[in-house]
């Protein structure tokens, strides 16, 4: 997952704004940990950032955009019962190592810009409780402040699908510490912002109620596993807006997509440990069975290998997830209504490229269905210049990915303050 190495949320990506950026050295994380267990970063209150290492092969991804339950810690792991909490860090912006070597005497720079609205830079690394390395007593004298049993991890992610880790071998324990320009002890981290290239912004057609080659529409085919994810070729960054409030949320999970990235996720089966009885899900510390909502992808399409993804966080239709009043998971299908008000939506993207230099990126959308054969699922994609070029399949799962060059113009919006 090496990739181009910057970062934005998209509240921020085309608004002026003032503000400073943050540039922190960590110390070296030191020996005494296994090698899946690399460290990994956090920062919250930024609306850009990066984590670079000094060595060329050692590279930092971006794993989230929204840190939470379900995301990738490391090469191995997911993270799991991750808290709505200062030292949690959930919902800030969460970087990984993308490989399992290790290097103790590694110094990761973090950068971080602090959003409009934000005062401070929440910032928190984290490592197995079992392998602490050096950090608990440097960062510690660094006015980082350590808390333990912060969430879990379970073996999986890149390389395997996820199984048992005894809680004793799986504990998180975090290290943060809050920066503010206004901090007379801070004044000298910060400095001013960046320019970065112009932004662009397309919005693509709802996807429509399609049909099956049978002639079945969505709704009479229903229960049906779909999910539209969208990969960039020469940005850097990118995210996502709906016209339809209850649309899935995308989150960007990776800057250098290759065939192990996860096509979709579903953070409700990662939130805590569910007794999901004969369902096939289960608590994630007594089996190792798991919903489909997994994926490898294994034959990927070449115009989105290396490029941004960004990766819904539900099935488009068919049925969610929720809890009753007695905290029972239930499966719950959607109406007819809701299912025509969704295919309504339109979803923007707004992508910054990967430098100045570029001229056009390629954007695809990739189109996933739980069934024997794939059918169209977005309307229209071929009207408005996408060409069908690439499908795939993995098990019985289906992939077509439709894509179309987008040149930069002078019509798009400068992001000069960042």
């Amino acid at each position: 997952m090496k990739g181009s190495p910057l970062f934005l949320l998209s509240a921020f990506l085309a608004t002026a704004v003032t503000g400073q950026t943050l540039t922190y050295t960590f110390p070296p994380s030191g020996t005494g940990f296994p090698l899946d267990g690399n460290y990994a970063l956090c920062v919250k209150g930024a609306s850009w950032a990066d984590v670079t290492t000094g060595k060329a092969d050692y590279a930092y991804d971006i794993s989230s955009t929204d840190f939470g339950s379900g995301d990738i810690l490391s090469p191995q792991h997911h993270a799991v019962e991750v808290p709505d909490s200062k030292e949690s860090c959930k919902g800030g912006m969460l970087f990984t190592m993308d490989t399992t070597n290790n290097d103790p005497s590694l110094e990761l720079t973090l950068k971080a810009r602090l959003a409009k609205d934000a005062t401070a830079l929440t910032v928190c690394g984290f490592y197995v409780a079992n392998y602490p390395g050096s950090w608990p007593d440097t960062l510690s004298l660094a006015g980082f402040t350590k808390t333990e049993k912060v969430f879990y991890k379970v073996h999986g992610t890149k390389f395997k699908q996820p199984s048992y880790v005894p809680p004793s071998e799986g504990q998180i324990n975090s290290l943060c510490r809050d920066f503010s320009p206004n901090d007379t002890d801070d004044q000298a981290l910060f400095a001013a912002a960046v320019a970065l290239p112009p932004t662009i912004s397309y919005t693509f057609p709802a996807t429509g109620l399609t049909t099956y080659p049978e002639g079945k529409s969505l709704i009479d085919h229903a229960p049906a596993n779909m999910y539209y994810g969208i990969c960039i070729k020469g940005a850097q960054l990118a995210s996502t807006t709906n016209s339809f409030a209850g649309y899935p949320n995308y989150k960007m999970v990776t800057r250098n997509m290759d065939g192990y990235t996860n096509l979709w996720s579903e953070p409700f089966l990662w939130e805590k440990p569910r007794n999901m009885s004969e369902l096939p899900m289960c608590n994630w510390l007594n089996c190792h069975r798991w919903e489909s909502h997994y994926v490898q992808h294994f034959n990927l399409n070449p115009y989105c290998a290396g490029g941004v993804f960004l990766q819904p966080q539900e099935s488009f239709l068919s049925s969610y997830w929720e809890e009753d009043s007695q905290g029972v998971p239930q499966q719950v299908e959607r109406t007819a209504e809701e299912y025509e008000k969704r295919t309504e939506n339109e979803v923007t993207v707004k992508i910054i490229p990967k430098d100045f230099r570029t001229e056009s990126v390629t954007v695809c959308a990739l189109v996933t269905a739980m069934s024997q054969r794939t059918p169209d699922f977005w309307n229209r994609l071929n009207d408005v210049g996408f060409t069908e070029i690439h499908s795939s399949a993995v098990g019985w799962y289906r992939t077509k990915y439709f894509c179309k060059d987008i040149r930069v113009t002078s019509k798009v919006t400068m992001n000069l303050h960042l």
